[in-house]
């Protein structure tokens, strides 16, 4: 059984892994032939400390949501539930795709409906 940690407690466990910049390594997919990038110009950012609070998000507190604002941009599929977008410029690779739902929800605030 996992016990639940702060995310102060979760920032700390994670820094012993990053380096005197506090940056992760690179995973192990970098290495693989199929990865789309050079893994000798990757540079990971900084770890940020958690900010506690957490700030509103898009679409939160009367912060603009782009996707409710431009429904239709990049759409390739869509339902009454979900929605799955295009990248126009995906990152060095031919096709990029994002599912999420068309409700403002979390993974863990996902109903059964949302989850089926």
């Amino acid at each position: 059984m996992m016990c639940a940690v702060t995310p102060e407690e979760f920032y700390a466990h994670v820094l012993t892994k990053a380096d005197a910049d506090g940056r992760l390594p690179l995973p192990a997919q970098a290495g693989w032939e199929i990865f789309p990038f050079e893994p000798g110009t990757l540079i990971v950012k900084p770890l940020d400390p958690p900010v506690l609070p957490e700030p509103p998000r898009n679409g939160e507190n009367g912060k603009p949501c782009w996707r409710c604002e431009n429904p239709d941009s990049g759409v390739v599929w869509s339902d009454e539930r979900w929605v799955l977008t295009r990248m126009s410029q995906p990152p060095g690779i031919p096709f990029m795709a994002m599912l999420m739902p068309t409700a403002h929800l979390d993974l863990e605030d996902l109903d059964e409906r949302h989850a089926a």
